[in-house]
């Protein structure tokens, strides 16, 4: 699990956040967090967040998938 910075929320319906890995500095825009989240106004800009990363290949693109603490999104 690793921390993130939330740079930048945009809200769902389609539910992306900008985020930055605390450990070492990347910054990772707009990662898919759900399609849905009630809980997705509970997050301000400069929280610090733990989340599970998964990577997944399509094409030729690789991207980073967050996988949300449980009961994050309800």
């Amino acid at each position: 699990m690793k921390e993130y910075e939330v740079l930048l929320i945009k809200p769902p319906k389609n539910f992306y956040l900008d985020l930055k890995d605390i450990e070492t500095g990347v910054i990772h825009k707009n990662v898919y967090i759900s399609k849905y989240c009630n809980g997705w106004d509970n997050i301000r800009v400069g929280d610090k967040l733990h989340f599970e990363e998964e990577y997944y290949k399509r094409f030729n693109n690789t991207s980073m998938y967050i996988r949300p603490l449980k009961n994050f999104c309800k």
